[in-house]
């Protein structure tokens, strides 16, 4: 039975991944050229063009060769840039955190402060409160 290294078998999973979806095309390039075009890049990993291209521009994209006039993503290449963004995730989500402001001390011992609105009370309170009409008796002439 024939051992693979861990890289091998993560490639070989996401391979039988694609054939689950049906990209079969994606699955012919990989295995002869050791490849993929952008277009099978983006279908892999489930990105759109805009995204790559701007990844591209930033120099964050996977790593490619070129062969002739087309660019193509080496699939021996994309372990590492995997890794490499789920760094970048995780120090963006650090940076994040420590972008929040932390929340004011409670102190145990004050009552809770209100929250703007009715006045304390009944819900009718904010009412005027009108005069009652005391009828008079009438006067004897």
């Amino acid at each position: 039975m024939n051992e693979f290294t861990e890289g091998q078998r993560d490639e070989l999973l996401a391979l039988l991944k694609l054939i689950q979806d049906g990209h079969l095309n994606v699955i012919r390039s990989a295995l002869t050229l050791g490849a993929l075009s952008f277009r099978e890049f983006q279908a892999r990993y489930n990105i759109s063009k805009p995204l790559h291209a701007k990844l591209d521009r930033q120099g964050m994209g996977p790593p490619t060769i070129r062969a002739g006039a087309r660019r193509l993503v080496l699939i021996s290449g994309l372990p590492e840039w995997e890794k490499a963004m789920l760094a970048l995730d995780a120090a963006e989500r650090e940076h994040r955190k420590a972008l929040e402001p932390e929340p004011p001390a409670v102190d145990p011992l004050q009552p809770p402060k209100r929250k703007p609105g009715r006045p304390k009370g009944s819900k009718d309170s904010y009412r005027r409160v009108r005069p009652q009409i005391v009828a008079r008796p009438a006067s004897q002439e």
